[in-house]
């Protein structure tokens, strides 16, 4: 069997990740290196399929103030794509996630404020993203590895690959 340079590239990419996961179980923070090589990847990030993004646009639109599809798909890359937003990692069925968190206010129908995050959670294996919504707490109980926050503030582009 001949390997071409396509699998080369992907075996790459999985290895480099496979790394990450063993820095994330260990709960280190990484790199602004890794951080940036890791943003890179999940800024090719796409939803699985068409239907999965609509499904989930029915569910969060109201929550994150957006009424059409293509705001909310926008707005879930830019949260990826934007320096001014945190990352945080953890690990879900031994899959590492990568959420992108910025900080934002929601008032509620009964006019009470609250605070918490608009999110978008990206499964760097497979580069999809899982979810983009807001929530009041950053933790998830299905992760085997609670999300830890990364030093990420800032970074958006590097220049090597993955």
């Amino acid at each position: 069997m001949t390997v071409t340079g396509m699998h080369t590239a992907n075996a790459r990419a999985i290895s480099g990740i496979g790394h990450l996961r063993q820095s994330v179980r260990d709960r280190e923070v990484l790199s602004r290196k890794e951080i940036g090589k890791l943003i890179k990847r999940a800024k090719t990030a796409q939803w699985p399929h068409v239907k999965v993004s609509q499904g989930h646009f029915r569910k969060h639109h109201g929550q994150l103030g957006l009424s059409i599809q293509a705001d909310y798909n926008q707005s879930a890359l830019d949260l990826i794509r934007h320096g001014d937003r945190d990352v945080y990692l953890s690990m879900r069925k031994g899959v590492l996630n990568a959420t992108f968190v910025k900080a934002r206010k929601v008032t509620r129908p009964d006019g009470k404020v609250v605070e918490g995050f608009n999110v978008t959670a990206v499964d760097m294996k497979a580069n999809k993203i899982t979810t983009h919504h807001w929530r009041e707490k950053l933790g998830a109980k299905n992760d085997q590895v609670p999300a830890h926050k990364q030093r990420a503030r800032g970074v958006v582009k590097w220049l090597t690959g993955f």
